[in-house]
Formats: C-alpha cells, structure tokens, sequence
C-alpha cells in the first residue's frame, strides 16, 4: 500500500514494512492500534458497540472478538467490521449490532477501500469461505472476484498483486489494474511517491524483468537506471528524470 506522507518530499514504502524511506535517510514509523481494547458488556440485551466522540470503540458486546479498524459511516449510519465469536468470521453490523445485508458473518476478511472514489457507494475487499478474494459493494455487486492473489488492507492509493507467477498493481481509487497481472514484469514490494511542487504524487513501482531492475510509473512508462541497482539509485533516477530541480532531495544531492 502507498500512502502520501504530508512531510514527505520522496517516499518509499514497502508493503508489510514499518518502515519509511524520506528525503535520503530511513526513519521508523510508529505503529499502534487506532482503538485502545474495548471493554467487554456481556449484557444479552447489548449487541452491538459504542464509541467515543472520536467515533474510537470503547464497549464491545460480547458476541464478538473484536471490531476491525475505526467505525465508517455509510447511508447516515455507523458501521463497524467485526468478527463473531462463534465461528471466528467477520461481517458488518451497527451500533446496534444489526448485520448489514450482503455482510453476514461468512467472509475470512473484510477491510474498507478507504479511497475509493466515489463515496456513495461502499465498496470492501473480502476474502469468502472458499479463499477467493474480490471486492464488494453494499449492494452486493462484486469485482475481481478471484482474481486477486494477495489481502488487501484497505488504506493508500495503489496496491501490490503477487502470486508465484504473476504481479500487478491495483488502484484502489477505482478498483481497476494499472498494470495488469503478468508473468514477464517481477514487481517488488517497493513502491515510490515523489511529491511534485504543486503537492501532486508521481508513483513508481520496481520491477524485475530477468536480472533488470527498473521503475514503472502509473501510466505504464519505464525508467532504467543505467548502474546501481539499490532503491536509492531508483529514487534518483525517478527525479532526475521527472522533477530533479523542484525536491529538496535533488538540492540535496547534486549529483543525480
């Protein structure tokens, strides 16, 4: 997942990592959980959960193991992923532990496209019974169901698809590829954002095609260093060739 960081002139950031590569030195991200434990109310009358003014889940029936992330709104109402207790699976209920219709407790996972483009609608990535992964709206309209190889969780831009023969990369804005899965382009985990002087992002992805290692941006547009092969020479390159003279990177580093 790529995220814009607000203080962030070149980032990369790599999936599964905690760590974050700015302005030319590593620096480590403070990972916590977005809600403290809820407590527990074990009242057969209480089904559902209620949160603080910081829409943060402070009790929890006990239906349920736990509540996924922060609460979203949806049609005027707050929602919440949770897992049932009984079976270990996840659905979507509200406050008042109603289940959401399409989102009854038969899925592996659930995680909120949060960026998804068009608000009105509600759309998830879910993991079913079977192992198949796709995406969900809250009318039960599916997309790229079992074409998926890997979780998504949900936050940033665009996503990482791998399997042991193919990758590609999905925007999560519109649920689309920008790069279709294939078995020619190795993509890595790495995945790059230059911040531009008009605070746009230019986002690269590294690739490996037989033993060259290249960037690819967005549009499908390839970069080849012509030496070192470390990320750094990638970011390098990325703004030497897009951007050099507007990053304080550049300015710091005279030499790309």
């Amino acid at each position: 997942m790529l995220f814009p960081y607000e203080d962030c002139t070149i980032c990369i950031i790599i999936q599964g990592s905690d760590y974050l590569y700015k302005a030319g030195n590593f620096a480590s991200i403070s990972v916590r959980s977005i809600d403290d434990s809820p407590s527990i109310n074990k009242n057969l009358d209480f089904k559902g959960f209620r949160t603080n003014q910081y829409s943060s889940v402070i009790e929890l029936s006990n239906r349920y193991n736990q509540i996924k992330k922060k609460p979203f709104i949806y049609d005027e109402r707050l929602y919440a992923i949770a897992q049932l207790a009984k079976n270990n699976k996840y659905g979507i209920i509200d406050q008042d532990g109603n289940i959401l219709p399409n989102f009854d407790f038969k899925y592996k996972s659930i995680a909120l496209i949060e960026n998804y483009e068009d608000k009105a609608q509600r759309w998830f990535y879910f993991e079913d019974k079977k192992g198949k992964k796709g995406f969900i709206n809250t009318e039960g309209k599916t997309k790229l169901y079992g074409q998926l190889f890997s979780e998504v969780y949900g936050g940033g831009i665009y996503n990482v698809q791998k399997s042991k023969k193919k990758s590609g990369v999905l925007d999560l804005r519109t649920l689309e590829w920008v790069i279709k899965p294939q078995e020619k382009l190795k993509i890595e985990d790495e995945m790059i954002s230059i911040r531009q002087k008009n605070r746009d992002y230019i986002y690269y992805v590294v690739v490996l095609e037989g033993e060259e290692k290249y960037l690819i941006d967005m549009q499908g547009k390839a970069y080849k260093p012509l030496a070192r092969r470390s990320v750094l020479r990638y970011v390098e390159l990325a703004a030497k060739l897009q951007l050099c003279n507007k990053t304080k990177f550049c300015k710091q580093r005279n030499e790309v």
